[in-house]
């Protein structure tokens, strides 16, 4: 017994490329003829994803090209004495409210800077301390 003329095999007994495909246009309920070695949906799936990750990425780079300076333009601050350095405004903002530094933010509003200190007291609160960045006074205190 041999096999059949029809179906071609390769040199390990499994069946090429043109039997599985043949044999992908016999099923049925098949509108189309797809092979059974592809499918449609895994390209349609590949195609919206990227798409997703253009458009996410460029959603998502413009902001983090605004904020690529940010260190540079802190440092010069500290430089000119226009802003007291890091370690200074944390003692400041641990002094008036006890506890472990969790976030800092540097912004400059109405042309004076002031730095945001976020801090997770020992009771489980979250405070924001504002503080003058120039003398490190602080401004205000309240529950984030």
């Amino acid at each position: 017994m041999g096999t059949p003329a029809t179906v071609r095999r390769g040199s390990a007994g499994i069946l090429t490329p043109a039997v599985r495909g043949a044999s992908g246009r016999c099923q049925r309920g098949w509108g189309r003829v797809i092979d059974m070695t592809h499918s449609v949906f895994p390209l349609r799936l590949a195609a919206a994803a990227a798409a997703a990750v253009l458009m996410l990425s460029t959603a998502v780079a413009a902001p983090a090209l605004a904020d690529d300076d940010d260190h540079i333009a802190a440092r010069q601050a500290m430089q000119r004495g226009e802003i007291l350095p890091l370690p200074r405004i944390l003692t400041a903002a641990q002094a008036a409210a006890p506890g472990d530094v969790i976030e800092v933010e540097l912004d400059r509003r109405h042309g004076a800077w002031l730095y945001e200190v976020k801090i997770l007291t020992s009771t489980g609160r979250v405070l924001e301390v504002k503080l003058n960045a120039r003398t490190a006074v602080v401004l205000e205190i309240e529950e984030d």
